[in-house]
């Protein structure tokens, strides 16, 4: 199902015409969790996701850390960001993001949004967790071969990458921080692809939907890719 543009978002909640400044972008994001949770994404507020221990970091970057969680019956990835009030831009980059891209095969399916006591504050996201990072993978493959990863295993993740970014392009998504640790991979041939490939962490892209480009984008970016170590380890 297509999320509903922003400004439909804004006409149904009756916010059309009548924002302006930060006001926008909380609106925004009310809007978006209220899509989100008519799509049957649960949402969580206050504090009924506590502190998880140690051991069950997945990883951290800049802007936050990633928690494993088992809930609902299914291994999920909770993405808590450090400074939920102070990034709520980035926030809601990657709230667009996961719900533009809804149903597709290159992302992991959004399973719940974390909120603090309005919905205009969002303190983290939750996916389903089916793949480990390509640094992972990468360094895992060659650990356990001692060579470096073959072409039949680089062909087809190239190939998904491709077709993952070419997907969010079409949607007016642009990420500008490829690396290793953002694309998600694990190799499964039963599903007629090669593996599973997922996109993540959208905090840096940047958004051409006219009808949020203003709020999500901001003007003192710039339109270069963010450059990062994109070496697959063994290669």
């Amino acid at each position: 199902e297509d999320i509903l543009s922003f400004k439909q978002f804004s006409r149904t909640l009756g916010l059309h015409g009548r924002m302006s400044g930060e006001t926008e972008l909380s609106e925004l994001i009310v809007s978006m969790v209220d899509k989100a949770q008519s799509l049957g994404v649960e949402i969580f507020s206050g504090e009924e996701l506590q502190s998880l221990p140690e051991e069950s970091v997945l990883g951290r970057g800049t802007y936050g850390e990633v928690f494993y969680l088992q809930r609902f019956g299914r291994e999920l990835a909770w993405k808590h960001f450090f400074e939920p009030k102070k990034e709520q831009l980035r926030v809601a980059k990657e709230l667009w993001c996961y719900l533009k891209l809804r149903g597709s095969r290159y992302v992991p399916e959004l399973i719940g949004i974390h909120v603090g006591n309005k919905f205009s504050e969002v303190r983290g996201l939750i996916m389903a967790k089916e793949a480990p990072s390509l640094e992972h993978y990468s360094r895992s493959t060659t650990r356990r071969s001692g060579r470096p990863l073959p072409f039949q295993d680089i062909y087809p993740i190239a190939v998904q990458l491709v077709a993952a970014l070419q997907e969010a392009h079409e949607h007016g998504i642009y990420h500008r921080d490829l690396c290793p640790h953002h694309v998600l991979y694990s190799k499964r041939t039963s599903d007629g692809y090669g593996g599973v490939l997922h996109l993540v962490d959208f905090v840096e892209c940047r958004i051409a939907d006219p009808a949020v480009c203003h709020i999500l984008n901001e003007s003192s970016e710039s339109d270069l890719p963010v450059i990062r170590d994109c070496i697959v380890h063994g290669r």
